[in-house]
């Protein structure tokens, strides 16, 4: 049994790292090419969203061992992801609208 269960593991661990590197090399034909970025900024945008998303974690693990607890970071942080999404998508009608 445990060995099918690491088989899962692995496959949701290979379609988790092409998503995210797919993501990458499209965020940079994204930046150039429909916004308008030059090829230096925009490398250096996803290079720093590359690095936040590899930091990111850690922040998370760090506040939930020493000060929040498990839940109450996920909690906290989804609640944030959730205002933040909601507000970006607010202000996108808002301006697409004006």
């Amino acid at each position: 049994m445990d060995g099918l269960v690491g088989d899962k593991c692995s496959g949701i661990e290979i379609g988790e790292r092409l998503a995210f590197y797919g993501m990458s090399a499209n965020l940079v034909m994204y930046l150039t090419h429909v916004l308008h970025e030059g090829t230096a900024v925009s490398a250096k945008n996803v290079n720093n969203w590359i690095g936040t998303t590899f930091l990111a974690p850690l922040l998370g693990a760090f506040l939930a061992d020493a000060y929040w607890g498990r839940f109450w970071t996920i909690f906290i942080f989804s609640t944030v992801y959730l205002v933040v999404r909601n507000a970006a998508s607010s202000i996108g009608i808002m301006l697409e609208r004006s």
